[in-house]
């Protein structure tokens, strides 16, 4: 069940009260120094800066839990948000390629580039071949279909970090 609002901010009240005013003032300046580091690589253009923002207060959230023991469960919780900030950071890295291509590479070999020279235009071409032959029309569609499955499988993992804090976010501060 999620925590009554009205209880959220007495037990948030009741850590802030615990730290005199020049504390407090002296730990929001920490906050913004840790923060502007961070702030730094801000790209409004960037969607995987929003991505970045989630996971560094996921981050946060987790090390403050776990290092004050606010809550019942506090490592329990603190795995939960690891495994949602993991998730997080396997969708930002877009490290899916090798493991999907797997056996396609094993099949026809890793792609090598090759340029010829300028022809009579100052035009260069450039080819791929794989296991030293081009690509034939039907290893380009099992390519296609390779490049579809990368994108579900990165849209999958960051649907399982979305629908994983809509079931567990409220619970993480009980």
């Amino acid at each position: 069940m999620p925590m009554n609002l009205d209880r959220k901010a007495q037990v948030a009240a009741k850590l802030v009260k615990r730290l005199s005013k020049p504390e407090r003032a002296a730990a929001f300046r920490r906050r913004m120094r840790e923060w502007i580091g961070f702030l730094r690589d801000d790209h409004d253009y960037d969607y995987d800066y929003i991505l970045a923002v989630l996971a560094y207060k996921l981050g946060r959230t987790r090390q403050y839990i776990k290092g004050h023991n606010l809550i019942k469960d506090a490592g329990k919780v603190a795995r939960e948000i690891k495994e949602v900030e993991g998730l997080i950071r396997k969708v930002m890295a877009d490290d899916y390629h090798e493991e999907v291509f797997a056996s396609f590479y094993k099949k026809h070999g890793h792609p090598r580039r090759v340029t010829r020279e300028a022809g009579p235009r100052g035009l260069v071409e450039c080819d791929i071949l794989y296991g030293g032959k081009s690509a034939t029309p039907a290893m380009r569609r099992e390519q296609a279909r390779l490049y579809e499955r990368e994108d579900e499988a990165r849209k999958a993992d960051l649907r399982k970090a979305f629908d994983l804090m809509v079931e567990r976010i409220w619970g993480w501060w009980e």
